[in-house]
């Protein structure tokens, strides 16, 4: 059983609809090639339309990544910063906590 049975069993559901074409390379869905038809009308094609487009979207996913990583390093920077802040403030919190703990509840 191909992975189409093996989905199709899984979740009650075809992986696609219509149905699969016998032609020279092997078997094709139509609707698919119609989608990926753009390199001409040979079916060897198929493959690499879809490797081109794959190679197009995880170009997109590793800028996006490093766009993250950029940020992560700006916050991360921001964070220390802060920290560094709040640990020379350490002295003056003490003291506020102090005079707080000291004035009544009204």
């Amino acid at each position: 059983m191909g992975w189409l049975g093996h989905f199709l069993i899984q979740t009650g559901d075809p992986l696609v609809q219509g149905g699969f074409e016998a032609w020279t390379f092997g078997p094709v869905h139509p609707a698919v090639y119609q989608s990926f038809k753009t390199e001409g009308e040979r079916p060897e094609n198929l493959m690499l339309v879809y490797l081109r487009r794959l190679d197009t979207k995880m170009d997109g996913v590793a800028a996006d990544m490093r766009e993250v990583k950029e940020r992560l390093g700006i916050l991360e920077s921001q964070y220390a910063s802060l920290s560094r802040r709040v640990d020379r403030m350490g002295g003056e919190v003490e003291e506020i906590r102090r005079r707080l703990d000291i004035v009544p509840a009204h």
